[in-house]
């Protein structure tokens, strides 16, 4: 049951930095180009 929860915490964890990193990838761009333009 221990085993079955760390996994699940670790995979949340792994699914919460691809999410910040698929948001860095696809919004960081948008916001270079405003911050260029302003």
């Amino acid at each position: 049951m221990g085993f079955f929860q760390y996994n699940l915490r670790f995979g949340i964890e792994i699914a919460r930095i691809q999410l910040e990193i698929f948001c860095f990838l696809n919004l960081g761009p948008q916001f270079v180009q405003v911050w260029i333009l302003s």
